[in-house]
Protein backbone atom coordinates (compact mmCIF):
# COMPACT_ATOMS: atom_id res chain seq x y z
CA UNK A 1 0.00 0.00 0.00
CA UNK A 2 2.92 2.29 0.58
CA UNK A 3 4.04 2.26 -2.94
CA UNK A 4 0.94 2.46 -4.18
CA UNK A 5 0.18 5.41 -2.03
CA UNK A 6 3.48 7.12 -3.30
CA UNK A 7 2.79 7.25 -6.88
CA UNK A 8 -0.93 8.27 -6.42
CA UNK A 9 0.41 11.25 -4.44
CA UNK A 10 3.35 11.93 -7.39
CA UNK A 11 0.20 11.39 -10.39
CA UNK A 12 -1.60 14.13 -8.47
CA UNK A 13 1.17 16.36 -8.20
CA UNK A 14 1.84 15.92 -12.20
CA UNK A 15 -0.11 19.16 -12.95
CA UNK A 16 2.45 21.17 -10.69
CA UNK A 17 5.33 20.68 -13.57
CA UNK A 18 3.61 22.46 -15.74
CA UNK A 19 2.82 25.51 -13.35
CA UNK A 20 4.97 28.00 -12.09
CA UNK A 21 6.65 27.14 -9.22
CA UNK A 22 4.28 29.67 -7.30
CA UNK A 23 1.76 27.93 -8.74
CA UNK A 24 3.03 24.71 -8.28
CA UNK A 25 3.59 24.84 -4.76
CA UNK A 26 0.36 26.40 -3.68
CA UNK A 27 -1.67 23.89 -5.14
CA UNK A 28 0.74 21.29 -3.79
CA UNK A 29 -0.31 22.60 -0.25
CA UNK A 30 -3.98 22.61 -1.51
CA UNK A 31 -3.78 19.32 -2.69
CA UNK A 32 -0.73 17.13 -2.18
CA UNK A 33 0.35 17.85 1.03
CA UNK A 34 -2.77 17.54 2.73
CA UNK A 35 -2.65 13.82 1.66
CA UNK A 36 0.79 13.34 2.24
CA UNK A 37 1.29 10.53 5.18
CA UNK A 38 3.97 10.87 7.66
CA UNK A 39 6.42 7.71 6.89
CA UNK A 40 6.78 9.92 3.63
CA UNK A 41 7.35 13.21 5.07
CA UNK A 42 9.91 11.67 7.56
CA UNK A 43 12.77 11.80 4.97
CA UNK A 44 11.76 15.08 3.77
CA UNK A 45 12.48 16.40 7.30
CA UNK A 46 15.96 18.12 6.40
CA UNK A 47 18.24 19.79 8.98
CA UNK A 48 16.51 18.79 12.46
CA UNK A 49 13.63 20.65 11.45
CA UNK A 50 10.50 18.36 12.37
CA UNK A 51 8.58 19.36 9.60
CA UNK A 52 8.78 18.88 5.81
CA UNK A 53 11.25 21.11 4.31
CA UNK A 54 9.73 21.72 1.27
CA UNK A 55 6.08 22.17 3.20
CA UNK A 56 7.70 24.10 5.52
CA UNK A 57 9.53 26.99 3.23
CA UNK A 58 6.42 27.05 0.61
CA UNK A 59 4.12 28.08 3.96
CA UNK A 60 6.78 30.79 4.59
CA UNK A 61 6.39 32.50 0.81
CA UNK A 62 9.68 30.43 -0.96
CA UNK A 63 8.80 29.37 -4.07
CA UNK A 64 11.99 29.21 -5.76
CA UNK A 65 12.21 25.66 -5.15
CA UNK A 66 12.85 22.54 -7.79
CA UNK A 67 9.53 21.29 -8.91
CA UNK A 68 11.35 17.50 -8.90
CA UNK A 69 11.74 17.36 -5.35
CA UNK A 70 15.13 15.93 -6.12
CA UNK A 71 15.73 12.76 -7.84
CA UNK A 72 17.60 10.99 -4.70
CA UNK A 73 14.24 11.24 -2.32
CA UNK A 74 12.31 10.33 -4.61
CA UNK A 75 14.11 7.67 -5.39
CA UNK A 76 14.02 6.39 -1.95
CA UNK A 77 10.18 6.69 -2.07
CA UNK A 78 10.05 3.34 -4.62
CA UNK A 79 13.80 1.88 -3.01
CA UNK A 80 11.97 1.01 0.08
Amino acid sequence: MHKLGCLYLDIISLPGLFMSKENNAKYHLTHVCPKCPEERRKPRKINGVDECWWNHNWENGNYDITKNFGVWNYLMQYLK
